[in-house]
């Protein structure tokens, strides 16, 4: 009997507990209002008040516009809208989640397919016309003394305008976060000890020398983490166009301009 009389006591105790957790704050013309909703009010003009205050002008005021009706207002049924849109897309990803959601495997699968390379670096640059001829000139004796077999290292230490030219043009680990991707994705073909071709961009002139490949094992978190999220990212754009094509199946769509206009 007692050891019942215990279970009892406690499940009282807890059941305040859980009471207390759900139990409102208040009422406002007769509507309970809880804790929850008072998190919920952001803070903006009405910040000097207090948080119950906000959460009484927050109720009363949309009380008072819905019989006004405010939400008949094109700029409001617009961002309605755009509340509704958010949730609908949030809703769909959170059902998502687990598949969306890359694994260990999948992920190393990635990062090989887009390493961090140690790179060495030599360029030329350039901002006029006058300036872009010269390294022009500059990069035509570059590849000569590629071709003869001069090492990259001194060559990038005599005609890089780098700051790194006095280390031979060793600019590190770069990958998909800190090299601009049109430069990246020319270089993971090459081999230890490749330099890439000449890469030209609006300010210089480019070479690039692999010294190696970064192994998964070896990898910067902070890289990893960077490709875990772009691969979260590619899934959940793919799972979006799917999910546009499903709901254009039962839509009616005309096209009245250009999409270009």
């Amino acid at each position: 009997m007692r050891l019942v009389s215990h279970i009892l006591a406690a499940s009282l105790f807890m059941g305040g507990i859980v009471f207390a957790a759900v139990s409102p704050v208040g009422k406002i013309n007769g509507t309970p209002v809880f804790k929850d909703d008072l998190e919920r009010i952001p803070e903006s003009q009405d910040s000097s008040l207090s948080a119950f205050d906000r959460l009484v002008l927050f109720r009363l005021a949309v009380e008072k516009a819905k019989k006004e009706k405010i939400e008949q207002l094109p700029s409001v049924k617009h961002d309605l809208d755009l509340v509704i849109y958010r949730h609908f897309l949030e809703e769909r990803l959170k059902a998502e989640a687990q598949k969306l959601a890359p694994t260990e495997a999948e992920i190393k699968v990635y990062y090989e397919q887009h390493p961090l390379l140690r790179l060495r670096h030599i360029v030329l640059r350039f901002s006029s016309p006058k300036e872009q001829t010269e390294a022009q000139q500059k990069a035509a004796k570059i590849d000569a003394l590629l071709r003869g077999g001069t090492p990259f290292t001194q060559i990038a230490e005599e005609y890089s305008q780098d700051e790194t030219a006095p280390l031979g043009g060793d600019i590190g680990e770069r990958g998909l976060h800190n090299l601009h991707e049109d430069f990246y994705l020319r270089l993971t073909d090459l081999q230890p000890a490749q330099v890439s071709a000449r890469i030209e961009s609006r300010s210089g002139l480019h070479y690039f020398q692999l010294v190696s490949k970064v192994p998964y094992q070896m990898a910067l978190g902070q890289y990893v983490s960077f490709l875990t999220k772009r691969l979260s990212q590619d899934r959940e754009h793919r799972f979006l166009s799917s999910v546009l094509n499903d709901l254009k199946k039962t839509a009616q769509i005309e096209v009245l301009q250009s999409k270009n206009e």
